[in-house]
């Protein structure tokens, strides 16, 4: 399968910014373990996944693109 897009820097930060803002006003969600994530090159996440929307929150949480492996009836989701 080919590889999505990357969105460029300047749409994926503020993006990124607000988000993390409302996780953490909303939901008070913060990430731990982030700087544990290397900046580049390759690096494989796990996570247990108590809700659907783990992806979106741990994505997030980091300072790089992530593709991600997922289960197949969740790319057909309209989200």
């Amino acid at each position: 399968l080919p590889v999505p897009p990357i969105p460029s820097w300047w749409i994926a930060a503020p993006a990124r910014a607000a988000s993390r803002l409302t996780l953490r006003t909303l939901f008070d969600i913060e990430h731990a373990g982030k700087e544990h994530i290397p900046r580049d090159g390759p690096a494989i996440i796990i996570s247990n996944h108590p809700t659907y929307v783990d992806p979106w929150m741990i994505g997030l949480g980091t300072s790089r693109w992530i593709t991600w492996m997922a289960w197949e009836d969740a790319f057909s989701w309209p989200v």
